[in-house]
């Protein structure tokens, strides 16, 4: 007996400690000047609008499974937008159950095929604010290629048009704040130059390009310095990527060039900062030009 009673004991105490570390996942809309929480556990989703008490809903697979989700509200419905194995799922509430009415394969995905379903869905959808799909590490949002850089940490975030609301959820405390978003790069180093070098030594001899600048005060942390260079005798020919130099080393020596090469490259410089957002490019000739990769970058401000 005592023995039972042992092995009850230590079921339970697995049994809490896996509940223990199931963690509640929360979501949020706005429309208009309501807002709307989700909390999802295992196959409940609790609502609630604004200052109201959480409701418990119910959907038919373990919310822990999805890869997104998100939550829409269409004409007085709600919808719930999941993305499962790269599959595209679409349910609808009706009477505290969510229940399943778009299944897009990944397959069709790539094909372009959309059943009229979803087609409807969207174009109810057209005139509606969305919540953005989007990675949060730390206080950075990444969304496709912009990243979102705000002022603090948060839990997760609601998108509409200029202004981003982020949502802390502790100790069953909801706190919104609201940020301007207003975009930003870093500023792209100063004084870009070309020397052309001739080191001999009484064993070798070479020709190189030397392609120094000057840092730029404004910027705050700088990741690297992106080189790029494009070939003059090459008709049409676009700056290609070339070096990535280190924040603190403001030169690089383009070597084993002959002595006939010394007008033949341009050579153009460019920030990149710790959000991987990068600056325009100066050139060896005085001349700037947009870079052609690296994401976009946006600061958040405080709106309150």
């Amino acid at each position: 007996m005592k023995n039972i009673n042992k092995i009850l004991i230590f079921l339970l105490l697995i049994n809490f400690s896996i509940l223990s570390f199931t963690k509640e996942r929360i979501n949020f809309i706005k429309k208009g000047n309501d807002f709307y929480f989700f909390k999802y556990s295992g196959k409940t989703i609790s609502m609630k609008k604004n200052n109201s008490k959480f409701e418990p809903t119910y959907i038919d697979i373990p919310t822990e499974s999805l890869q997104n989700i998100n939550f829409r509200k269409i004409n007085n419905n709600f919808y719930l937008y999941i993305k499962i194995n790269n599959n595209k799922l679409i349910y609808k509430l009706n009477n505290k159950r969510w229940e399943k009415i778009v299944c897009i394969e990944q397959s069709d995905i790539k094909k372009g095929l959309f059943p009229e379903p979803y087609n409807k869905i969207e174009n109810l959808n057209k005139n509606n604010s969305d919540f953005q799909f989007g990675e949060i590490k730390n206080n950075i949002i990444i969304s496709g290629n912009i990243r979102y850089i705000l002022p603090e940490t948060f839990d997760t975030f609601y998108m509409e048009k200029d202004k981003i609301y982020t949502l802390s959820y502790q100790k069953d405390t909801l706190l919104i704040k609201k940020f301007k978003v207003k975009a930003g790069l870093p500023y792209p180093p100063l004084n870009v130059i070309r020397t052309f070098e001739h080191n001999y030594s009484l064993y070798s001899e070479e020709y190189l390009n030397k392609i120094s600048w000057a840092p730029n005060p404004m910027n705050s942390t700088i990741l690297n310095y992106y080189i790029y260079k494009r070939d003059t005798k090459v008709s049409d020919s676009n700056f290609v990527f070339e070096a990535k130099i280190t924040p603190k080393t403001y030169f690089y020596l383009d070597r084993e060039l002959k002595k006939e090469d010394e007008n033949r490259f341009v050579y153009g410089v460019s920030v990149v900062d710790i959000t991987l957002g990068e600056s325009d490019i100066v050139t060896t000739t005085g001349k700037t030009i947009k870079p052609t990769i690296g994401p976009i970058k946006a600061y958040c401000f405080n709106n309150q």
